[in-house]
């Protein structure tokens, strides 16, 4: 997508790529192709909260077929702990700061996705 940043402040989109790759400079045609990628996405199935819990609860098996022990959130923490501070954020931008200043909350969403 290029755009072009006129002095008011408004973004105006002056190419767009469409599902091949090509790039389209027509007006009608970058409109067309907006409605369409948000009307896709909006369409695009969301999982409810019951199903995403159901789904972490699922046991893991390694290759013997044994159960592997959960992960507590002792474990967690003291891997937060060790861990040094001011270090760049990884790909998700998410800081080391961030996740051990996040208390419990945090260490119970990261048992659960683990």
């Amino acid at each position: 997508m290029k755009v072009l940043r006129p002095s008011l402040g408004k973004n105006i989109i002056i190419a767009l790529k469409d599902k091949n790759g090509k790039e389209m400079r027509d007006k009608s045609k970058i409109e067309e192709r907006a409605q369409e990628f948000y009307s896709e996405l909006y369409q695009t199935r969301q999982h409810t909260p019951d199903e995403t819990k159901a789904k972490s609860k699922r046991k893991v098996l390694n290759a013997n077929s044994e159960d592997i022990p959960e992960i507590i959130t002792e474990e967690i923490n003291s891997v937060l702990q060790e861990m040094k501070n001011n270090k760049a954020p990884g790909m998700d931008y998410i800081t080391k700061e961030f996740l051990k200043d996040g208390g419990e909350e945090i260490l119970q969403t990261l048992k659960t996705n683990a």
